[in-house]
C-alpha cells in the first residue's frame, strides 16, 4: 500500500519525538595554556633568584610544546629536570617533567629572558657642563637596569648638589662618573687653617693653592709661616690639618 506524503511526514515526526534525548559528551581533558606554563616558569625563577621578586621581569617567554592536554581530574605537579644558573640575568632555559597524579605525563622545555627593574635617576631637562644639579632637575623612573653599568645612580640624593662633568640631554640616565662634588674652596681663596687635638685647637690664616670639594685634601699656604701644607676641606673657608 502506498502511503500518502502527509502520512509519511507524520510517521517521521512520531519517530523523532520518540527518541530519548542525546546525552551531552563528558569532558575528560583540559589544556594547560602557554600562560599557565609561564606561571610555572615564573614560580621557579622567583623561588631561586637572588633578587627581590618585585624587581624581576620575564620577557619573551616561549615553551615547547606551547600547551599540554591533561586529564581534567588529575592533580598537576612538576619536577625540574634542567635549570640554569640564577646568579646572572639574561636568557634562562628550564625543562620540567609534567606530573599527573604523581606520574610522569609530559616533558616541557621553557625559555625566557630575565630582566632586572629598578628606580634610576635621569635628567628632567638639558644641563650643561659645570651646572649644579638641583632637586627639580632629577626624575626617578622605573627602568630595565640589566645591562646598565654599575655606576648607575639609584637615589636622587646622591646627585643633588653635585656638578655635571659633561653636558647631558633631557632624559639622560645619570651615572656616578658623570658628576662630581662642587669645589667648596678655589685656588686663591683665603681660608682658616685649623689644627686640633683633644684639648687644643689652633687656627691660622691661609691661602688655598688648589680647588677642592668637601673631604678632599688640598695644598694651602700658611700666611703666618709662609710654608705650604696639605689640609682637608671641611667647609667653605675652613680646612683642617694635623699637628
Amino acid at each position: 500500500m502506498k502511503l500518502s506524503p502527509l502520512i509519511h511526514i507524520l510517521l517521521l515526526i512520531v519517530i523523532c519525538l520518540g527518541r530519548p534525548p542525546a546525552c551531552p559528551a563528558t569532558e575528560t581533558t583540559r589544556t594547560l595554556t602557554t600562560n599557565e606554563l609561564e606561571s610555572i616558569f615564573s614560580e621557579i625563577i622567583m623561588a631561586n633568584s637572588p633578587w627581590h621578586n618585585d624587581e624581576l621581569q620575564i620577557n619573551n617567554f616561549s615553551a615547547r610544546p606551547l600547551s599540554v592536554t591533561v586529564p581534567i581530574n588529575g592533580v598537576i605537579d612538576y619536577e625540574i629536570t634542567q635549570k640554569p644558573s640564577f646568579s646572572h640575568l639574561g636568557k634562562k632555559i628550564i625543562s620540567i617533567d609534567l606530573l599527573v597524579n604523581g606520574n610522569k605525563y609530559s616533558q616541557v622545555k621553557m625559555l625566557g629572558d630575565l630582566a632586572l627593574l629598578g628606580e634610576i635617576a635621569c635628567l628632567n631637562k638639558r644641563l650643561s657642563r659645570g651646572d649644579i644639579i638641583t632637586n627639580d632637575d632629577v626624575a626617578m623612573i622605573r627602568h630595565d637596569i640589566s645591562m646598565l653599568d654599575s655606576g648607575i645612580i639609584r637615589e636622587a640624593d646622591l646627585v643633588i648638589g653635585k656638578k655635571l662633568k659633561t653636558s647631558l640631554r633631557a632624559g639622560a640616565i645619570l651615572y656616578s662618573h658623570l658628576v662630581e662634588a662642587p669645589p667648596l674652596v678655589k685656588r686663591g681663596d683665603l681660608v682658616t687653617i685649623m689644627a686640633r687635638t683633644d684639648n687644643l685647637r689652633v687656627t691660622v690664616p691661609g691661602e688655598v693653592r688648589d680647588n677642592g670639594a668637601r673631604g678632599e685634601v688640598v695644598k694651602v699656604k700658611n700666611l703666618m709661616s709662609r710654608h705650604e701644607i696639605y689640609a682637608r676641606v671641611i667647609n667653605p673657608g675652613i680646612v683642617e690639618t694635623e699637628f
